[in-house]
């Protein structure tokens, strides 16, 4: 039941009717699979898929054991390469993705290349 506005030639639905919308856009909600490139939305951060935290778990231990060899607390490898002590915890523990431009300079402080520090990182 579609009626039609003859001043402005505007068509009206029925409230109830029709595609869905997203509520807070009014925009058409697209079908298909929840998922985008590999990374499931949950709430408003997408979470990379398990391979991928535990390969950042495996590079936070391995950065700590280093660290830890070279006798320093992640406050002084983090203003060693520019970060915060918070930031250097969060790498240790496998919480947050590393830039590229941060595992260079975490090479540069361990004296390594970039591929001796991701060495047995898969």
């Amino acid at each position: 039941m579609v009626e039609s506005s003859r001043k402005h030639n505007i068509r009206r639905e029925p409230v109830g009717t029709g595609s869905q919308t997203d509520g807070n856009t009014g925009r058409k909600k697209l079908a298909g699979s929840p998922s985008r490139n590999g990374l499931i939305r949950l709430g408003s951060r997408p979470h990379p898929p398990s391979r991928v935290l535990n390969a950042l778990k495996r590079f936070g231990k391995r950065v700590r054991t280093l660290r830890k060899e070279k006798g320093l607390t992640p406050t002084q490898l983090g203003n060693g390469c520019g970060i915060s002590t918070l930031k250097m915890e969060k790498i240790e523990n496998g919480q947050v993705n590393v830039a590229l431009s941060v595992i260079v300079r975490l090479a540069q402080q361990f004296d390594m290349t970039v591929h001796q520090i991701l060495r047995g990182v898969k």
